[in-house]
């Protein structure tokens, strides 16, 4: 390819004479702040008439030229053309032709939520004194111009088009749910398209062009309605139960606790810093996990760490926040707050995103709520706290001769924009060739309480995770998350990818170390 060209990979269809989809490449010259609308449209003049694409304002308001470019939905309009680009039509709905896709399932969806004002009794007298205030989250999923790039990108109907109406069908029923106007009852009819079959990735966020919150807007704030109106799943309402009255998310014996093995670690000798140890309900209580915990401890030890495990430590309250039960989660809250306090930590370190990414966001708006005042601590994860606070020692390490692939946990690469810093960390082990899947942070199927409720989806989407594993002939599947690493693990057994094993990030340092 010369310097000023580039080459745009475009997936063709025309039902009139393909029986399947297939990829075309075009070479075009390539110019500096030219948009993919543009290298398309010079396809369409120069090249081939017969391309067919659909675009109308070309300032990003219209949301009618969402296509997928390199695997991510986008309008192509605003995006910049780069020198090597799949083009691809929006996922999860059936293809017209070429790039235009049929867009019909989506507003028949729309059409069974009722978007309109409901109201018991029209305003009467005087116009109503509305404050601002009150649209705050209104006008912001108001933003949404339906380019349905989210709803391509969500994991959940494409294993399940029935379970979960989508992310675009949400939040239309949020602009009802959200206009303090509207007196519908909108979470009955939430919870019927699929409330709860919301993984929170967070992709839908990610990938939509005005940044709308829509995991947290509108799913979590649905939810936390769902909560007080007792609209819930019964096999939830039985979890929220066993965390409230024993601060764990899983029941199991106090012998087989890694917290009580690991509070007794004896001081590290000629230590450099001090940190806390949040291990989690799953590394806690899951036999499974316990290594990922003792190898985080024996890492940091063997870098002049001192960890200090506190035994009295609760679930960090992630589980209740993703099911909108904010008031029971105060007190967990405050309960692990002054336990850490008390070790007298300046900084804690977890292993689970799901634990870090609440501590680091949910900690300190809930206790200053409480006390008036944020954590004396700051929390990390434990990628970013290798990378940031300390250089991890690699020099005694012996190669390990091992091929493995990196998978994204969602809570750590969407929700705390870590990514680099794993993959990092990996590199820089010795013996080890990082091969890259095709989407290594699409959601393995094991967030969003969907485990729980809907055991089915959760594995149809892990199940497109194993396949994109197996297509890569590695030995490990690596990940700095526990949750992630049962999912992913169990997703590969079903679907009989043998050969390959799943481990947590501090696993695989560890038998770095332990190789020599």
């Amino acid at each position: 390819m010369k310097q000023d060209q580039a080459i745009l990979k475009i997936l063709r269809y025309n039902p009139e004479m393909d029986e399947r989809s297939h990829y075309e490449d075009y070479e075009i010259p390539f110019t500096s702040g030219m948009t993919i609308l543009d290298a398309l449209i010079y396809v369409y003049e120069n090249f081939d008439s017969s391309l067919a694409f659909v675009y109308g304002c070309r300032y990003a308001f219209c949301g009618s030229c969402a296509v997928r470019v390199n695997g991510e939905s986008t309008l192509i309009c605003r995006e910049r053309a780069v020198r090597e680009m799949k083009i691809e039509p929006l996922a999860n709905f059936p293809v017209v032709r070429d790039l235009v896709v049929d867009r019909t399932s989506h507003d028949e969806r729309v059409k069974n939520i009722r978007p309109f004002l409901e109201r018991i009794s029209p305003p009467t007298g005087e116009p109503e004194v509305m404050k601002p205030v009150e649209f705050e989250g209104f006008r912001i999923v108001s933003r949404c111009i339906g380019c349905l790039g989210c709803a391509s990108s969500c994991p959940s109907p494409s294993e399940d088009v029935y379970g979960f109406s989508g992310p675009a069908s949400f939040v239309e029923l949020a602009r009802y749910f959200l206009d303090p106007r509207d007196e519908g009852d909108r979470v009955t009819t939430a919870y019927s398209e699929g409330l709860y079959n919301c993984l929170r990735c967070g992709k839908c966020e990610e990938v939509c062009p005005y940044e709308i919150p829509i995991p947290d807007l509108v799913i979590g704030k649905m939810r936390e309605e769902a909560v007080g109106k007792e609209i819930t799943p019964p096999a939830l309402n039985e979890a929220v139960q066993v965390i409230a009255s024993t601060g764990k998310v899983l029941s199991t014996l106090k012998e087989d606790s890694l917290l009580e093995k690991l509070s007794s670690v004896a001081p590290t000798p000629n230590a450099v810093a001090k940190v806390g140890f949040f291990v989690g309900c799953y590394v806690d209580r899951n036999f499974n996990l316990h290594d990922e915990g003792r190898a985080a401890v024996q890492i940091l030890e063997r870098n002049k760490i001192n960890v200090v495990v506190p035994r009295d430590q609760i679930c960090c309250g992630k589980p209740l926040l993703e099911v909108g039960e904010k008031e029971k989660v105060k007190e967990l809250v405050r309960q692990n707050v002054r336990i850490f306090e008390e070790a007298g930590v300046e900084e804690v370190i977890a292993i689970c995103p799901g634990c870090s990414l609440t501590l680091k966001k949910e900690y300190p708006v809930i206790f200053e709520a409480l006390e008036g005042r944020k954590p004396y601590f700051r929390a990390y994860d434990l990628t970013e706290y290798l990378l940031e606070k300390m250089k991890l020692h690699t020099g005694a390490m012996k190669p390990l001769s091992l091929k493995i692939t990196y998978h994204d946990p969602c809570h750590l690469r969407r929700y705390q924009k870590i990514s680099h810093e794993p993959r990092e960390i990996i590199r820089s082990l010795p013996g080890i060739e990082l091969m890259e899947m095709e989407e290594p942070d699409r959601c393995c199927g094991g967030g969003g309480v969907v485990k729980l409720l809907n055991p089915d989806l959760a594995q149809a989407v892990g199940r497109r995770k194993a396949r994109m594993i197996a297509e890569l002939g590695v030995d490990l599947v690596v990940t700095p998350c526990p949750v992630c690493v049962i999912q992913i693990s169990q997703a590969l057994r079903r679907n009989k990818v043998k050969g390959v094993k799943t481990v947590h990030l501090t696993e695989l340092i560890n038998m770095a170390y332990d190789s020599r």
